[in-house]
């Protein structure tokens, strides 16, 4: 078991995110973007606040994306991030695991990730 600052973590293959992900497009069709994109934002809020009270504010930005990328846990690569809490902001990023391993799609398919950088980076 994986722990991290008291809270349990779970290491998942991107093959099996995928897999639920598309299982779940073929029953929810068109409702699983926004089911994601909100579980993203949850995630994303809860995970902020864990890694807040492990690393404290100091240097947090440059510690965050150190752990989300390709050298830690593997989420994606990011490539820019320019955010104010009250005024918004761009966030780039590249190597999604969600993106590489679904395939090729004629629509984005990132949903979780998404709301996943707006929940880390609007606060609670």
């Amino acid at each position: 078991m994986y722990v991290i600052s008291g809270v349990r973590v779970i290491v998942m293959r991107a093959g099996t995110f995928v897999d639920l992900q598309k299982s779940m497009e073929l029953t929810l069709r068109e409702e699983v973007e926004a089911l994601l994109y909100e579980a993203g934002i949850k995630a994303g809020r809860s995970s902020t606040k864990v890694l807040l009270r492990e690393w404290e504010e100091k240097d947090f930005m440059r510690r965050w994306a150190e752990f989300y990328s390709s050298n830690g846990c593997g989420w994606f690569k990011l490539e820019k991030a320019e955010v104010e809490p009250e005024k918004g902001g761009i966030v780039r990023i590249s190597g999604s695991f969600i993106a590489e391993e679904y395939g090729r799609s004629e629509k984005p398919v990132c949903h979780f990730l998404c709301g996943f950088l707006v929940g880390s980076f609007a606060g609670s």
